[in-house]
């Protein structure tokens, strides 16, 4: 009998291998939606999500707007690898968008700005993202929130323009340097004759991270400049970005005043695995940050804007 060369097919090879090279071939893997999608997306909705675009320093930048624009005005900066749909679920939210209106951006290098081309330095993230803080003002508060990698980018706004921000929300996010998991694998795959065969926005995403504790160092001289409320929410049980980096916050920002807000038993990517709640936190302190003055609230009601009822505590929000 001759000898068998190859011996028998396992599930890995019969079935994974050909299912990463279909992903690698067919760009499933981009973690993007089309502009044309995104209409599609909200065509049933009130809401009609308004893509625009703006070059600057050499590089073009998508952002959406969604919701009233006499509105005070969220800021969403997504992680990595992610895009701005990484945050349908609070476009989605009818609630959400009577209380605020959406600005969401593609990061340098993700989405459709500039897709497959990273920006590593956060400093240079924030000035390439800054015109939206302008472009978003209508004497309204303006609040950002930051998940995850998207975190330190949210801050650096924060910290660079602190007259134009006047709330900031990290979500999970990594800004303490060696506070975060780096895979073995994160550093082969970064080799020029394996790029290749990473996905693209798994590759930008892993170029941030294998350069992240050098950027996130460049942040330590900086999170005195912040002037806006915070509020952090992490997971005590997220082994991606680590639980401290919470704390790390609250005694960074003396300048600020900080709400600390661990939740039990949670992990990391809150806004995809658990959305109810994160918008339940969400409705809950922009209510008590912007709507607790008597004006703000005769304001909304004669815009017909939704409140919600009195702010609870935040432990008891999560009950």
């Amino acid at each position: 009998m001759p000898t068998l060369l190859f011996k028998k097919p396992t599930l890995f090879t019969k079935w994974i291998v050909p299912c990463y090279i279909a992903l690698l071939c067919t760009g499933c893997l981009q973690l993007r939606t089309s502009d044309t999608k995104l209409q599609k997306m909200f065509s049933s909705s009130i809401y009609q999500p308004e893509v625009h675009y703006y070059d600057t320093l050499g590089r073009t930048i998508r952002y959406v707007t969604l919701g009233k624009d006499s509105l005070p005005t969220l800021l969403l900066v997504h992680g990595s690898p992610a895009s701005l749909s990484s945050w349908k679920h609070l476009m989605q939210d009818t609630a959400l968008l009577k209380q605020v209106r959406l600005v969401l951006v593609d990061r340098p290098g993700y989405g459709y700005s500039g897709f497959g081309k990273p920006e590593l330095s956060i400093a240079q993230q924030s000035t390439l993202l800054s015109s939206l803080l302008y472009k978003s003002q209508n004497n309204k508060p303006l609040l950002v929130m930051g998940a995850s990698y998207g975190g330190p980018v949210a801050a650096r706004l924060a910290m660079d323009h602190p007259e134009a921000v006047q709330g900031l929300i990290l979500l999970s996010a990594s800004i303490a340097p060696k506070q975060e998991k780096t895979y073995r694998i994160s550093y082969p795959a970064n080799w020029r004759a394996l790029r290749w065969a990473v996905p693209t926005t798994l590759r930008m995403a892993n170029f941030e991270k294998l350069g992240h504790e050098a950027e996130l160092t460049t942040l330590l001289p900086l999170w005195n400049n912040i002037t806006a409320n915070v509020l952090v929410i992490h997971g005590d049980a997220d082994k991606l970005i680590y639980p401290p980096n919470a704390a790390f916050a609250k005694e960074q920002m003396q300048n600020a005043q900080v709400e600390v807000m661990m939740l039990p038993g949670m992990g990391h990517a809150l806004e995809f695995t658990n959305p109810a709640l994160v918008k339940k936190i969400l409705h809950g302190y922009i209510n008590k940050l912007i709507y607790s003055s008597s004006n703000l609230a005769e304001q909304a009601a004669s815009e017909e804007m939704h409140l919600e009822p009195e702010q609870t505590p935040f432990e008891e929000i999560l009950d």
